[in-house]
């Protein structure tokens, strides 16, 4: 037999093992029914973020989601918020009332206290799950006249005491309905 009859037959095999635990892996996820969107109600979701992590368990290195909100409106103040899914799609962390941004202003929303220099969160997800250890995607919305924002998302990586950037990881923000570009 030829090397490119081994090639097939073990492309064969990968690809019958890969549809295999990915059809379980679909079953395992679609057990738990989501919640919905908990964003309050008479606001939009302007975007998705496409993961987070959320960890402040002692003794390991720590992971913290930092979601920033820059109001571009010249006049408009904006209600803005996030709220973090799970992977299942229960929403882990949310604002139950949006955040006022003045024009021209930002904020940065993050999933646990981190302080300055590293980021200086101006509001708290307080209702994250106690040890923090949490991960998904999530939502950005606004109040309906709210169109004109830029956003960025990223965890911040820190060691066990909070004081030493390890590494960011940015997360992709795609518009609901629109899909990303395969970037």
């Amino acid at each position: 037999m030829k090397i490119s009859g081994y090639c097939g037959l073990i492309a064969a095999a990968l690809t019958f093992g890969l549809a295999s635990s990915a059809a379980s892996a679909e079953g395992q996820f679609q057990q738990a029914a989501p919640t919905g969107p908990k964003n309050p109600a008479g606001t939009v979701v302007r975007y998705r973020i496409s993961d987070w992590v959320s960890v402040s368990a002692v003794g390991v290195e720590h992971a913290t989601q930092v979601t920033t909100i820059t109001n571009q409106s010249t006049s408009t103040t904006c209600g803005v918020g996030v709220d973090l899914d799970s992977s299942n799609g229960n929403t882990a962390c949310t604002l139950n009332n949006p955040v006022n941004l003045p024009a021209g202003q930002s904020v940065n929303i993050c999933s646990r206290s981190l302080g300055f220099p590293i980021v200086d969160c101006q509001v708290l997800l307080t209702t994250c799950p106690g040890a923090n250890l949490a991960g998904g995607s999530g939502k950005v919305w606004t109040t309906p006249a709210c169109t004109n924002i830029a956003v960025s998302a990223r965890t911040i990586y820190t060691n066990a005491s909070d004081n030493t950037v390890q590494g960011i990881s940015d997360a992709k923000l795609v518009k609901p309905a629109a899909g990303n570009i395969g970037d």
